[in-house]
């Protein structure tokens, strides 16, 4: 077999091989994979086995995936969420990546707008409690304004102005 052809990318229990493969060295190839098998003590799935191929017909492709046993793949595809692809990499390629970083950005954006969020609602609680409880006195302007609201409410229902009787009669 010409090592010099063979390139490998090895990651946990997968193995990515890089070969020019022609009709003289496919059988050098199958060889390589019984090989591999004895070796490492283990046996490689075809069923999870793809064959990648470039610049071949793809009669000529489907045939070396059949000697193989291997399923046929197209270019380009995702492993361990990255694109692998031929060529220069394009916005397409690359995409991808870029969505999954932002996303976990606005996560944490998100976990760090809550935390501060908490704080601001504990502080404003602390600020709205009477100062015998250690607090500064103050009243929510929520509550201010539905008192306001109130009073007016009563001031115009109770009152004999002509609006107010007007008022009363049509809404009330």
């Amino acid at each position: 077999m010409d090592f010099k052809m063979l390139s490998r990318v090895l990651y946990a229990n997968d193995v990515t091989i890089f070969y020019r493969v022609s009709d003289a060295s496919l059988t050098a190839l199958i060889m390589f994979f019984l090989d591999y098998d004895n070796a490492s003590r283990k046996v490689t799935s075809n069923d999870k086995s793809k064959l990648y191929t470039r610049s071949i017909p793809p009669a000529r492709a489907s045939a070396f995936s059949t000697l193989l046993g291997f399923h046929s793949g197209q270019l380009p595809f995702i492993y361990l969420g990255v694109p692998i692809f031929k060529g220069k990499p394009h916005k397409v390629h690359l995409m991808p990546i870029g969505d999954r970083i932002k996303a976990k950005l606005l996560a944490w954006k998100g976990k760090i707008l809550s935390i501060n969020e908490k704080v601001v609602t504990i502080v404003w609680k602390k600020v709205f409690q009477p100062t015998e409880n250690s607090g500064m006195g103050l009243h929510s302007i929520m509550a201010i304004n539905s008192v306001g609201l109130l009073k007016l409410s009563w001031d115009f229902i109770s009152s004999g102005t002509h609006w107010s009787k007007l008022m009363h009669s049509r809404v009330l």
